[in-house]
């Protein structure tokens, strides 16, 4: 069974997942589109209908009145027959001879649907157009019926750039339009009618961004994937698919730490040298806030490298240190060594570097007998079978905190 990560240990439980260890908000592009569908009704013909259209035919040359039809079927106000003829034209069943004569017999005659209506026995209508509006995932085109939540017009993150997006759809098939049809607000699609034809009016389309956590997870293997929090399972099958150097995923791995004079040394270690060391690892969103934890529960003694000064936080709570009496010790290089120690309390060591480096190229800090956290360029394997590298915070095993003090003494 495989290890997963949590609490701070590893363990074998399967039902506990492996933790983020660095996040980043990735905006996921969405059209909403606007779609014409053509629908046809065919329904049974109620039985003054099948008259009406029995007189166009039997009579064509010389029909009757409308009062004279309306006396032989035993109707005693013509205005229904009126009303039949009315219904029946705009079904497409009969048209008029002369558009603007009255609505009677004698300027009605049968269209194909009216013949098509005789020998079946069933009424169809003119084709409809209606029109609705629906969106579909521009990277997966999975088609949704609303747009998500929080979407807005500009993207701040993009997961592929606007110049690099689909090109824009303009056919969904007949399928998927009748299952959106069925949602819409007033559906239009009932069992009598059939939908025969649906286009797409681009111009009347627009693209729209939705912000999604991507976490990325390093199992205690050195593998490192990608999870989309809270998207679905067509867009975390693409996010599988994307090489972890796209420049998004690139930016997250290279910024676990904010701060651009941090001091790690020139080689990365392999993944397999660097996971004996670590305890648990920890998300550089929470680093600093890690690091200011530990330097507080120091009782007798803090080592730590001079980066950890360039962080404000934990800076002054080293100078707290030494005012309660806690022994503080620095090691390392700084980019700027002198601004570096300004201001420090002159109880405070500096261990001088030995050729070579050796541990004091450690982005450690230590406490007391057992606590210590340090950063780290780790290589690691991606799920392509890439090569990459990336920083880690990570909390140290008491082992390893006891042997990195005793390397460090002068």
């Amino acid at each position: 069974m495989p290890e997963t990560y949590s609490n701070g240990k590893y363990n074998t439980d399967k039902n506990i997942d492996t933790p983020p260890w660095c996040s980043l908000n990735l905006d996921w592009p969405f059209e909403t589109v606007v779609v014409e569908a053509e629908t046809i009704t065919s329904r049974e013909p109620n039985p003054l209908e099948w008259a009406v259209v029995r007189i166009l035919q039997e009579f064509q040359d010389e029909p009757p009145s409308l009062a004279e039809a309306a006396e032989e079927l035993g109707i005693k106000d013509p205005i229904f027959l009126t009303e039949t003829l009315g219904s029946l034209l705009e079904s497409g069943a009969i048209e008029k001879r002369d558009t603007d004569g009255s609505l009677v017999f004698s300027n009605c005659r049968l269209t194909s649907a009216g013949e098509a209506f005789l020998s079946s026995q069933r009424s169809s209508s003119l084709a409809e157009r209606h029109g609705m509006e629906f969106c579909f995932d521009v990277v997966t085109g999975e088609h949704i019926v609303r747009l998500p939540k929080g979407c807005r017009s500009e993207p701040s993150n993009p997961i592929i750039p606007i110049e690099q997006l689909p090109e824009r759809r303009t056919n969904i098939g007949l399928d998927t339009a009748r299952k959106l049809a069925k949602t819409q607000d007033e559906p239009f699609l009932t069992a009598q009618s059939k939908l025969t034809d649906v286009s797409v009016q681009q111009e009347q389309g627009e693209i729209a961004w939705r912000s999604y956590e991507v976490r990325l997870v390093i199992d205690p293997r050195g593998i490192i994937s990608s999870l989309l929090q809270g998207g679905t399972v067509s867009q975390q099958q693409w996010l599988d698919k994307l090489d972890l150097r796209h420049e998004l995923i690139e930016r997250l791995l290279s910024s676990s730490i904010d701060q651009p004079d941090v001091h790690l040394p020139a080689p990365a270690k392999q993944y397999t040298q660097w996971q004996q060391y670590v305890d648990r690892l920890l998300s550089p969103l929470h680093m600093t806030s890690e690091a200011t934890a530990i330097v507080r529960s120091a009782r007798r003694q803090i080592v730590a490298h001079m980066y950890w000064l360039t962080l404000t936080e934990v800076k002054n709570e080293l100078l707290r240190a030494t005012d309660r009496g806690v022994h503080c010790m620095l090691f390392g290089q700084s980019p700027d060594f002198g601004e570096t120690l300004n201001g420090l309390n002159e109880s405070i060591d500096v261990l001088q570097r030995p050729e070579p480096a050796g541990l004091h190229d450690e982005i450690a800090i230590l406490t007391d007998e057992s606590k210590g956290l340090s950063i780290d360029r780790v290589e690691l394997t991606t799920a392509a079978n890439r090569k990459t590298e990336i920083i880690v915070a990570s909390s140290l095993k008491a082992s390893r905190t006891i042997e990195l003090r005793q390397g460090l003494q002068p």
